[in-house]
């Protein structure tokens, strides 16, 4: 039994990728080596993850990761965006607040990472990166032109104690 079988009162087993540990959408994706600890990875943007979630009529972010090492357990809204990185935030921050719904009881740390193809407006980051930080949320943006972005840096930042 694995310390993450909760997480499938939450969202639909029929969006796991099994055994998976990358994505890729739009010549972007990511990567992550799936060691040292238990991880689920979901294909979120879909209408059976959107029913379970009560997101339904709503764009949600591409994929949710939740895992778990040393004593933390985390949830990690991850998007490909190669266009508008104000409507990602937007999406992470959905996918981010309705799992915080189905999950109150449990210590669940919340995290999202964006890869985005595009040129950041510096500002308009730190606006959108300020409002999901006051709410708790760690958030990592990567910048892309095409390829992967390894998650596994940013997997033991957000694990820090």
């Amino acid at each position: 039994m694995s310390d993450l079988d909760w997480v499938f009162e939450v969202v639909p087993r029929a969006c796991l990728l099994d055994g998976k540990t990358s994505g890729r959408e739009s010549g972007i994706g990511f990567r992550f080596g799936g060691r040292d600890g238990q991880y689920l990875l979901f294909h979120t943007d879909s209408d059976p993850f959107r029913d379970a979630l009560a997101l339904a009529g709503e764009r949600c972010c591409d994929y949710a990761l939740f895992w778990r090492r040393r004593a933390a357990t985390h949830s990690t809204a991850i998007e490909l965006k190669g266009g508008s990185l104000g409507r990602a935030f937007t999406q992470v921050e959905g996918l981010l607040d309705a799992v915080r719904r189905r999950t109150r009881g449990r210590d669940v740390k919340p995290s999202a990472v964006i890869v985005f193809r595009g040129r950041l407006d510096k500002p308009l980051l730190q606006r959108l990166t300020g409002k999901l930080r006051r709410n708790g949320i760690e958030v990592h943006v990567k910048t892309v032109k095409r390829g992967n972005v390894d998650l596994d840096p940013i997997l033991a930042r957000i694990d820090k104690p």
